[in-house]
């Protein structure tokens, strides 16, 4: 809301450990009942899960966000790369038929 960057304590997925990043927030956004933090990380925008995010401090520095971009433009690209992250693909071979004698 202030615009200005924030330094957070996040655990990814993936990781046991919470780590200290600096992030360029957007806003905050809903998505199938959970709530995330929209924000340049490192230049890169991410989809942080509020509920793996255990600490924040609003640092004196302005949030560089890119430019023309705002909260609604960056959570349609990241809602988008999400929702193609759902989609798999499955090869089902083809049944063998075996004889049996006997």
């Amino acid at each position: 809301r202030h615009r200005r960057r924030l330094r957070i304590l996040y655990r990814r997925s993936a990781e046991s450990q919470a780590s200290t990043r600096v992030v360029d927030p957007y806003g905050i956004v809903a998505k199938s009942g959970r709530w995330y933090l929209v924000a340049d990380d490192q230049g890169d925008s991410r989809l942080l899960a509020l509920e793996r995010l255990s600490a924040f401090e609003q640092l004196d520095a302005p949030a560089v966000l890119q430019p023309g971009e705002t909260l609604h433009t960056r959570w349609a690209v990241l809602k988008k790369r999400t929702e193609e992250q759902d989609r798999v693909s499955v090869t089902i071979p083809t049944p063998l038929h075996y004889a049996v004698d006997g």
